[in-house]
């Protein structure tokens, strides 16, 4: 048996062990990295994979652990983010220079955890501007723009735009993306504060394989909270969101989808010396256009409480959820599932600088009904796409009598902790199970792909073992490093996934202006694994891979200029079957902030 090869997640600073997994990534953090996309973050936790239509800002889903898709969950500031059609995530949508925090964590959520990105809020007290352009590969650039300020005394505006365009080497011939976002911010007197904002997304692509038809996705939001503020220091903290969201996908004049998603949630966090308390129900509505199916409505709601508690010895973190999620039957009846979801975790107070925690989840996920059977002739990606590349059809007779099958994981998390100062050890080992003889899967015929829903009484459960390090050297170097290994757990010693990423990090400030001088060598490992598509479902041999990349920066009076360069030794490689990366990416950036 092969030895174990202990593997972990990168940690850009150590960071509380509460409810997170791998890296906390800070605004000033997303600064130093060299990613363009919120989909090259993501993709850095622990089992995660991504697949998309490989155009700028297209849809991009998730395959983690190899599970589906729908099973990664993601929340921007508590606001659900899948689609609720097929329950895939879009990041690409969403610039990551509007968010201020991207936190993991493993037993939240769906099977395959729950990722939580909390919106960044802009200096408002004086006006601040920030401007960034950036021009990458193959003509890969992006403009982005950022201004916050104060109206009045109790009134605020910020304002974020992007514009973003590709002319490269792939099946697209020219890609456009704009995204503009607003948002107002009001006082109602001492203890309460408003907040509406405004966004909009939008993406054109013209295709060689069929350049009459653009494939435009575009994404409409609202959203309007009341919350109290946080300076007043209130035992009980409630709050109300209301939002709105519209996703449209166009290929052409004949194809067309559409899904309107609207929604409520209520808070309400108690924060005492030793607990933390925190209530939410949600309540949504969603109204779907597709090819082949009229308009419904869906309703899901749900109600989830999770309570921290500090012990003198240990803190205990538990939660609790239940939702109802509506479906369709064969002949278009609604049928109502009641969903469950449950974990709780225990980690010690420090021991000789040691911390150990353990934790376990129960969690239940209905199959979305855009997955109950489609063909796909080009089966290269589980995304629903045009029929002038795939002649998808959805035939719904016949297909899971009774509604939308249940699929139930049970998930656990087992590791250590060692910090002193700013060094950093991290170890954990995390479990995927199922209960029960029944599962979901992609099943491919001679000229179809399907997902059925049958018994499988052979069900390996998935052991990964991470483990990151943080350790600090001198004159402002120091060593990030992280590693991921996965494995069945018939053979543990025969990996099928393993990954790293570790920089020599440089940080320093010299002169009085200051000048700042940020820079990094990086390694990532990309291992032989088994890569699954639908096209694929048996799974296909992908890797090894060895990346090597390096950027620098320098940063006086809020002018900042990037160099950087990824995948220097030009190594063709794969997330995905089928989805060779470009060679050697090498980008320029200039981003300006100002204060007025």
């Amino acid at each position: 048996m092969k030895r174990i090869i202990l593997v972990a997640l990168l940690c850009l600073l150590p960071v509380s062990v509460a409810l997170a997994q791998g890296p906390v990534f800070q605004q000033t953090d997303l600064w130093a990295l060299p990613y363009e996309d919120l989909s090259d973050l993501l993709r850095r936790y622990p089992g995660m994979y991504p697949l998309d239509y490989g155009t700028l800002g297209a849809p991009m889903a998730f395959r983690p652990w190899n599970l589906h898709p729908w099973e990664l969950r993601v929340e921007r500031d508590g606001i659900p983010q899948n689609r609720r059609f097929d329950g895939l995530y879009e990041p690409n949508l969403q610039p990551a220079g509007e968010l201020e925090t991207i936190r993991y964590d493993f037993l939240s959520g769906g099977a395959a955890g729950l990722f939580s990105l909390t919106t960044r809020t802009l200096k408002a007290d004086t006006p601040y501007t920030e401007f960034q352009i950036r021009e990458g590969y193959y003509g890969y650039g992006t403009v982005d723009f950022a201004h916050g300020q104060r109206l009045h005394r109790s009134l605020t505006l910020e304002m974020t735009g992007r514009l973003g365009w590709y002319d490269g080497m792939r099946t697209p011939s020219a890609s456009r993306a704009t995204r503009v976002r607003g948002r107002v911010g009001m006082d109602l007197g001492r203890r309460w504060r408003a907040q509406a904002t405004y966004s909009g997304s939008n993406v054109k692509t013209q295709f060689l394989l069929n350049p009459r038809h653009d494939y435009v996705p575009s994404r409409v939001e609202g959203i309007l909270e009341v919350f109290e503020k946080d300076s007043l220091r209130t035992v009980w903290s409630p709050s109300l969101t209301i939002y709105s969201r519209e996703d449209r996908e166009t290929w052409g004049s004949p194809w067309r989808a559409r899904e309107l998603n609207s929604g409520l949630m209520a808070e309400v966090h108690a924060q005492l010396a030793r607990q933390h308390f925190t209530f939410r129900h949600f309540d949504s509505w969603t109204e779907i256009n597709f090819p082949g199916m009229t308009r419904r409505s869906e309703l899901a709601m749900g109600l989830t409480a999770r309570d921290s508690l500090a012990l003198s010895v240990v803190a205990l973190d538990l939660r609790a959820g239940i939702r109802r999620e509506s479906g369709w039957s064969p002949g278009g009846e609604s049928d109502q599932r009641w969903l469950a979801d449950f974990s709780a975790r225990a980690e010690t107070q420090s021991w000789r600088n040691v911390r150990v925690r353990a934790g376990g989840s129960y969690s239940e996920s209905a199959v979305p009904i855009g997955w109950w059977r489609g063909e796909y002739r080009l089966a290269d990606r589980p995304l629903v796409i045009a029929p002038e590349m795939t002649n998808l059809t959805l035939d719904y007779a016949g297909s899971h009598q009774g509604g939308p099958p249940v699929d139930r994981y049970l998930g656990s998390e087992f590791g250590l902790r060692w910090s002193r100062g700013q060094a950093l050890c991290d170890l954990a080992v995390l479990t995927i199970a199922r209960p029960g003889d029944f599962s979901s899967r992609f099943v491919v015929g001679d000229t179809a792909v399907r997902l059925i829903h049958e018994r499988d009484p052979n069900q390996e459960t998935q052991v990964g073992v991470a483990a990151d390090a943080v350790i600090p050297l001198w004159y402002g170097l120091r060593i990030e490093s992280w590693w991921f290994r996965q494995a069945n757990s018939s053979d543990v010693g025969e990996s099928s996934d393993a990954r790293g990423w570790s920089r020599l990090y440089f940080e320093r400030a010299f002169f009085k202006s200051p000048l700042t001088i940020r820079s990094h060598l990086s390694y990532e490992y990309l291992g032989r694994r088994w890569a699954f598509s639908d096209g694929f479902p048996a799974g296909v041999s992908i890797g090894p891979s060895h990346l090597f990349g390096f950027r620098v920066s320098a940063t006086v009076r809020g002018v900042t200029l990037i160099w950087g360069t990824e995948n220097v030794l030009k190594e063709r490689y794969s997330f995905m079957p089928g989805y060779c990366m470009i060679a050697k990416e090498e980008y320029l950036a200039f981003i300006w902030r100002l204060w007025l």
